[in-house]
């Protein structure tokens, strides 16, 4: 609970009012503080934001951002990304894609998830991917209900529904990334 000291004093903080200087709190501490108000020097609502996000989210392992997102047939190395952001109650908005150099080939996501765990998130929505030499070249879509997992200490979440739409016989990893871009 690293940041619990963060939080009583941004409470101390806003509590105060918007008056008080910095001063005002710190007129024992032998540091010299600049006396401006509050309202000029440090706007709080803006980082009980951002530290409530941290907090809601760090939780599951789940971060409100900008995250890599792959499949396997466009590449690795050159993601595409995914934008995460609070929605109603437990779900986050999801929403981005990869393309190949060409454009040609893609997978795209948009929908809602919810973490269920550190290593699960729920997924309601769809997932589209094209590949011009799977599928006869076209489009394969995923729509519903997904589960997309964390698994053997990998830094991503996979989607569980593998089977690519040319009759089982083609695997796609379709994999969105922890860290926040």
């Amino acid at each position: 609970m690293h940041y619990l000291p963060f939080l009583f004093f941004i409470s101390v903080l806003i509590s105060c009012g918007n008056q008080t200087t910095i001063n005002d709190i710190a007129k024992d501490s032998t540091v010299t503080i600049v006396d401006t108000p509050l309202e000029q020097s440090l706007d709080t609502t803006k980082i009980v934001t951002a530290v409530k996000e941290t907090i809601d989210t760090s939780m599951h392992g789940l971060i409100v951002g900008r995250h890599p997102l792959t499949l396997q047939w466009i590449s690795w190395d050159k993601p595409g990304y995914v934008h995460i952001k609070p929605a109603t109650g437990d779900w986050y908005s999801i929403e981005g894609e990869q393309k190949s150099a060409t454009g040609n080939n893609y997978v795209r996501i948009e929908g809602k998830i919810k973490p269920v765990s550190q290593k699960e998130l729920f997924f309601e929505g769809r997932i589209e991917t094209l590949i011009e030499s799977i599928n006869g070249g076209k489009p394969c879509l995923k729509k519903g209900e997904q589960i997309f997992l964390s698994t053997k200490g990998r830094k991503y979440w996979r989607l569980q529904n593998m089977l690519n739409c040319e009759g089982n016989m083609v695997t796609d990893y379709v994999d969105i990334y922890f860290k926040k871009i």
